[in-house]
Order: C-alpha cells, then structure tokens, then sequence
C-alpha cells in the first residue's frame, strides 16, 4: 500500500522538481559559461565532458558567492547523511539487490540531482523492498555492527574528506578539478564499504554461547540497532556543528535576513538589470543549491510521514529548528531505528539456522 502512495505522491512530486530545474530562468546562460572551464580537458569525452561541465559550472559559481558558498556547506552535508541512508537502507538481511547499489544510488543523485533521485525512485524503491509484511519480522532489517562501522568509516573517509578538501581549496583551477572529482565520490567510497566490511565483521564480539537463544537473538537486535543509531547521530552531529558554524557567519556578515532568502528563492527578479554574467550565474547557481535542499528536506519529510505519520515529521521539523535540517533528519533516522529494530517484536523463540 505504501509502495503505491509513494508512486502517486513521489513520482509527480519529482517529476515537477525535474521541470523546475529544467525551466529556471537564465540558467542557459549558466550553462553558456562552460567554455569557461575548459570543457575538453574533463574526461575526453565530448558529450558526457558536457553535461559534466554544467555541473561543475554551477558548483564553481555557488563556491563563489558568499551566501552560495554557506548554502553548499549545508547541502553537501545533508547529501552525506542521505548517502549514508541509502548505504544502511540497502545493507539490511532482506534488501533488494537495486536497493543494495550504493555507488549506482549516489552517482545517479550526482548527476540527475539527489532531490529528483530521491523522490523519483528511491522512496517508491524502500516501499517496495520494504512493505509492512518484510518489516513486521525484526529480523529482515537486521544490519550487522561491522557493517554499519564500515559504513560509517566510509562516508566520512570517501565523502566526507573529498567534499571538505573541495570546498576549502582557493583557486580557481582546483575547484574545477575538486568538483569534477567529487562527482564520482560513490564510486570509491561504495568500494571502501566492500573493503572494510570483511574487517569491520572480523571486529566484531563473537556470540556467547552460554547464553540462551532468545537472549542471543534479542543481543543481535540490540547491537544492530545501536550501532546503526550511533551512525545516524555521529553524521547528524557533523550536519549540526556545520549548521551552527553557518548561523554564526551569516549573521555575522548580516545575510540572515528574511529578504535575502525571499530574493534568492526569486531569483532576484526584477533586480537583476545590470549585472555581469558571472553575477548572474552565481545567483542562479546559488539558487539552485538552494532549492536543491528544500526539495531534498520535502522528500525526506515525505519518507518520514510515510513511515510514522504526522509524529515522525513533527520529530524532524522540530529537529531542524535546534539542529538544521541534517540534524533533524538524523534525529528522526535514530528514532525510526529505535521502532524498526525492537527487541519486543522478535518472536520468542527464534528460528534455528540450517545446519
């Protein structure tokens, strides 16, 4: 039932996000400054070094502006706490393999947009790997602790790491190569997870067998769960410390003003007469990050309502308030965790593995 709401609501939801993008004015003379960037020096290839350059043009722009460049900061880390969501979402026991595909999941989101990916197909996706008759046993979500520290370890060494070294470089020339770089940042961080989830696993306590069954089966839970939750608030935490850091300098610079934000989310419309195409394409540029965002927040929220109503996006709009919207959105991820893996829906005695 899920599966289906969540194609009648996502699917036109992402398909009127799509257009908007598609249809923002001025932002073929975004595009048009790709000549700028040395469009044949990318990859070698003629048409994908195209579309890769649009996308480097708009980071370019948005590192430039200084409200764009606190906006991309916020983005980026809300996009790793999702990364991180689709790499836990996709390694519970009963996953779908289309699920599973970390690094398919967040190049697509690189390139076709994370808002439009997450509401075209990931959300119908989870509802449809994950109906209520899957998750009613706790065991079909189980994710083993090694796999979620591998996860963890992952994204902060393969995402993290990259996106703050691209966004604190200076030049011009390093910010192309940072951003181009960085759009195949799932590549090698779903790699990494493959890579340390065999050692991560080795880490991991080995099972008391002078315990009973039930008790070892509810231990299971508990470290399962706990461990996903620790993931969610160390990345919430990371989003948090950069929401406060960007409260701080935008109102310290005097951009935290209602009128800035309703300028930016217009596009400065009728304001604009005068400006240099570089200005221009850092407004565009800084605009779409920031509808980006909002959009993402929606989807999330979306998800959130989906899986517990009203009280689960009441729980992430609160959030944000205190913590940003990554933080929020984390908040709600530790308390779904807290429902999805309980201990009290495990069947009282477990079932026994094949010998």
């Amino acid at each position: 039932m899920k599966f289906l709401l969540s194609l009648a609501v996502c699917v036109p939801l992402g398909a009127l996000s799509l257009y908007y993008f598609m249809e923002l004015p001025d932002v073929n003379d975004l595009y048009r400054t790709c000549e700028l960037y040395d469009v044949k020096q990318l990859t070698g290839i003629y048409g994908f070094d195209t579309y890769l350059c649009m996308i480097v043009t708009v980071f370019n722009h948005a590192f430039r502006d200084p409200l764009g460049y606190d906006i991309t900061w916020l983005l980026l880390g809300f996009f790793g706490l999702i990364l991180t969501v689709f790499a836990l979402e996709g390694s519970r026991t009963r996953s779908n393999r289309f699920l599973s595909c970390f690094s398919f999941w967040g190049l697509i989101s690189n390139f076709m947009g994370m808002s439009n990916v997450l509401l075209f197909l990931w959300i119908p996706a989870i509802f449809y790997c994950f109906d209520n008759t899957v998750i009613k046993d706790v065991r079909n979500v189980h994710i083993s602790p090694g796999r979620a520290n591998s996860i963890l370890l992952s994204i902060l060494l393969g995402y993290a790491a990259p996106t703050a070294a691209m966004l604190l470089v200076e030049t011009l020339e390093m910010q192309k190569i940072g951003a181009m770089v960085w759009q195949f940042a799932p590549l090698w961080t779903g790699g990494l997870i493959l890579l340390l989830d065999p050692l991560m696993r080795y880490l991991e306590d080995e099972e008391d067998m002078r315990m009973t069954a039930e008790a070892r089966a509810k231990l299971k839970v508990a470290d399962s769960r706990n461990a996903v939750q620790r993931v969610y608030m160390l990345i919430g935490m990371i989003n948090a410390l950069i929401y406060y850091i960007l409260y701080i300098r935008l109102k310290m610079e005097g951009m935290l003003t209602v009128e800035t934000f309703i300028n930016l989310l217009n596009v400065y419309n009728g304001q604009m007469t005068g400006v240099t195409v570089e200005q221009l394409g850092r407004i565009v540029a800084t605009h779409i990050f920031t509808a980006d965002l909002l959009i993402c927040y929606f989807g999330c929220a979306i998800w959130a309502f989906f899986d517990h109503g009203i009280k689960g996006v009441l729980i992430m709009l609160i959030g944000s308030i205190f913590l940003g919207p990554g933080g929020g959105f984390a908040l709600y991820c530790v308390y779904r965790e807290e429902h999805l893996q309980d201990t009290a829906r495990l069947p009282a005695t477990p079932q026994k593995k094949d010998q």
